[in-house]
């Protein structure tokens, strides 16, 4: 109501602000980077959530996105390195992970995993995250999935991936049904919509070098202290 006391700082987004801490190297061997979900080998957000936990066939389910990350191992000649969900990274971990189900593939569990390993990837593996942000501001084409086999979302979970999908030009797979001719075929990047994404939910336009958050917040506490 008094406007006249209201002061409106423009900033950005969690990971934007991130990305902007990562000195981004130049790393010649490239990988793919799978953004790891939370179910159903964890519960996830249901039971915050008062609802029902997801229930699948776990050995099937893996066994299923096993099997979809051989054959993409095999067609790009790479490694697929796992980032752990946020909720279950552990530093001490490293390279394992605390899902069984994953094997010897490679984890990755440092805090800042996705900021410093998706500017050098091929792309990005997601169910739909928010951490997609690494890929819109790094130009990396993201492949989204998705599966009918597994009831593993609620409905509108399933909007949103496929919502993200239409909005970044990304590929949507049935990783437990799919045609292995399929997916060599990366999804080509729109600068044009990575654009559109990143002013309209990450950062704002600025003629200047964006400041991380903390800078952004130090200069405000510097000129308050001047006053």
């Amino acid at each position: 109501k008094n406007k006249k006391n209201i002061q409106f700082i423009k900033g950005h987004s969690f990971d934007y602000s991130n990305s902007l801490l990562e000195n981004k190297k130049k790393i010649k061997k490239k990988y793919i980077i799978y953004l790891d979900t939370s179910v159903p080998y964890f519960p996830g957000d249901a039971p915050s959530e008062n609802r029902e936990i997801v229930k699948v066939d776990n050995d099937s389910y893996y066994k299923d996105l096993n099997l979809y990350f051989d054959e993409l191992e095999k067609i790009f000649k790479t490694k697929i390195i796992i980032i752990p969900h946020s909720k279950y990274k552990m530093t001490a971990l490293k390279r394992r992970n605390l899902n069984p189900y994953y094997k010897n593939r490679i984890s990755d569990n440092s805090y800042n995993a996705a900021a410093k390993l998706i500017p050098s990837c091929l792309f990005i593996i997601s169910h739909g995250s928010t951490a997609l942000s690494y890929a819109i501001i790094n130009y990396k084409p993201v492949v989204l999935l998705h599966t009918k086999k597994y009831k593993i979302y609620k409905r509108n979970e399933q909007k949103d991936v496929f919502f993200q999908a239409k909005t970044i030009n990304g590929k949507l797979t049935d990783f437990a049904s799919y045609k292995k001719n399929e997916l060599i075929k990366l999804p080509k990047v729109s600068k044009k919509k990575y654009d559109l994404y990143k002013f309209n939910y990450l950062t704002h336009k600025s003629s200047k070098h964006p400041k991380p958050i903390y800078k952004i917040i130090e200069n405000i506490m510097e000129k308050i202290a001047t006053v």
